[in-house]
């Protein structure tokens, strides 16, 4: 089945999350070595049991309103939040290390990055237990689950949840070049019998931004939209959606309006920005206003200069485009499905780290203490361990930094170019569709009317039937008038668009150079982290005789 380029991707987050084994058995030792998920999970046995469908223990059950505030202050995306969003949240309970990573254990899978509502409400609420000193456990939970004590997280408005994504390229638009061919004055060009391809590309950002997230149109107006300006762009079906859906949705409909946006003929289109920045809902505004669907090459005729810039191999040249569309889309859908498997890993090295923190922590808060009393040697081991936890903390924030900047610049960036691409193909799609013409057979009508309207005028010049030949005469000539001028503004249209596509070349370059620069900037944090951390560790005791 084809990819929605607006919506879907190869790969789905949930391929990488499972549920903890309920079995502490310790499976049979597979000969395989690919690394999967179910082999982690299954070659784990000191985790505690959880059960498959957490995340709905509390959903009958009205929560108070801390729970709302602490999930939108951790800036969910797609209905989850990290991992290391829920610890820092939970770092603010008051609770013991130990503790917290007992929650955590309990309410996120081993093996996951996120976490959804329900799993965050759960989490919770085992905060609560514990702040009363009761059995943390996901049992007390559910026979809590009316009766729970609330979560006491003070100061959760002041915790940091800010990612440094200073470095995405898509705050960096790529302006168009100033000889552009579409570089004309222009009132209108909706509506034409043939539509531009609207995907040009942009680093621009101007349509992802919440408050125009907010006023963005339903689904029945962007069909509706798509359907006047004769734009082509798939919409998933309708069906039962979660978040993550409707999120991917987001963000293809958000690179789909900025191509629209930064398109040097289509951002300048009436309906195009009535629709952008109409207040009123669309469909009030269509009981009310008649939108105009007269044919572009009626409004905007090409001059005999700008027919002079159309090649004479320009068929050749489209053809040579076309033959190799197919395996160029499917190219990037692939490398689309690969960047978002690395960040997917990055992410979850993220996490690893920071659980390793927790646990690092947990282990601090049961060996601060020697059993000899004033051990100097052990203090130190234990301040050493502090700084390893602190560093592995800092790690797991980078790379998840590194991790979103991949997902939101690289690979967002990576589907511009496939949308393109995608756009640009369904432009020959629409032409082919739309491009059929009748001029043979008003030819040949004018022909067998000029032969009838001879015999007939020599018969009787004044026979009704000549003026009525004349007429029919005229109006076909008129006809082919219209679809010579029609086919030569496709033409251009051809030629203008081939020439932007060509363009969009230098958005590569664009893309691979933010790219490597995000890379670099994050090895460098990764390299300072550990750096600065490799003279502490070296001050941590070696020497046994220490610790006699």
């Amino acid at each position: 089945m084809e990819e929605d380029p607006l919506s879907s991707s190869f790969f789905e987050p949930s391929q990488f999350q499972s549920s903890i084994s309920a079995s502490p058995e310790i499976p049979e030792v597979s000969q395989s070595t690919s690394f999967t998920t179910e082999s982690l999970n299954n070659i784990n046995p000191w985790e505690p049991p959880q059960l498959n469908d957490i995340s709905t223990i509390l959903a009958d059950v009205l929560l108070p309103e801390v729970y709302n505030s602490a999930f939108a202050q951790a800036s969910p995306v797609a209905g989850t939040v990290p991992i290391s969003a829920l610890s820092k949240i939970l770092g603010i309970s008051g609770l013991p290390h130990a503790t917290i990573e007992r929650i955590i254990n309990l309410a996120a899978a081993a093996n996951s990055t996120r976490v959804n509502r329900g799993e965050f409400n759960v989490a919770l609420a085992l905060v609560a237990l514990a702040q009363k000193n009761m059995d943390v456990s996901i049992e007390t939970v559910i026979e809590r689950k009316n009766d729970l004590p609330e979560p006491i997280l003070t100061n959760l408005e002041s915790i940091n949840f800010n990612r440094d994504l200073t470095s995405l390229s898509s705050s960096r638009p790529m302006p168009l070049q100033a000889d552009d061919p579409w570089a004309m004055p222009t009132t209108n060009t909706s509506n034409s019998t043939y539509a531009p391809p609207t995907n040009f590309p942009t680093t621009s950002n101007i349509i992802n931004t919440p408050a125009m997230i907010s006023i963005l149109p339903n689904e029945n107006d962007f069909r509706w939209f798509l359907d006047m300006d004769l734009i082509t762009v798939k919409i998933a079906p309708e069906r039962d959606v979660d978040e993550s859906f409707l999120e991917k949705r987001r963000k293809g409909l958000a690179r789909f309006l900025n191509f629209i946006a930064m398109h040097p003929i289509l951002k300048d289109d009436e309906l195009i920005e009535m629709f952008l920045k109409e207040k009123m809902e669309i469909a009030v505004w269509r009981r009310t206003n008649t939108p105009d669907l007269e044919e572009e090459y009626l409004k905007r005729q090409v001059t005999p200069e700008m027919e002079q810039r159309i090649p004479e191999d320009l068929d050749l040249r489209l053809e040579k485009v076309v033959r190799k569309l197919d395996g160029t889309v499917e190219h990037y859908r692939n490398m689309c499905n690969i960047m978002e498997r690395i960040a997917r890993r990055q992410e979850g090295m993220a996490t690893d780290y920071m659980r390793y923190n927790l646990a690092l922590n947990s282990l601090i808060e049961k060996e601060k203490n020697c059993y000899i009393e004033d051990c100097y040697n052990c203090s130190q081991v234990v301040q050493g361990m502090k700084e390893v936890s602190n560093h592995f903390q800092r790690t797991g924030a980078i790379m998840e930094n590194a991790s979103a900047a991949t997902l939101e610049s690289a690979l967002e960036n990576l589907k511009r170019q496939r949308d393109l691409l995608v756009s640009f193909r369904e432009t020959f799609e629409r032409k082919d569709r739309l491009a059929i013409d009748s001029m043979e057979s008003l030819n040949n009508r004018i022909t067998n009317n000029r032969v009838r309207l001879a015999s007939i005028s020599n018969k009787d010049p004044s026979d009704p039937e000549v003026e009525k030949l004349n007429a029919l005469i005229q109006k076909d000539q008129e006809d082919i008038k219209h679809q010579l001028m029609r086919k030569v503004f496709m033409r251009y249209c051809l030629y203008s668009e081939l020439t932007l596509f060509h363009k969009s070349t230098a958005f590569i370059s664009h893309l691979y150079q933010n790219f490597v620069n995000d890379q670099i900037k994050y090895s460098q944090q990764l390299y300072e982290n550990w750096r600065s951390l490799s003279p502490k560790v070296y001050e941590m005791p070696i020497e046994t005789n220490g610790f006699s």
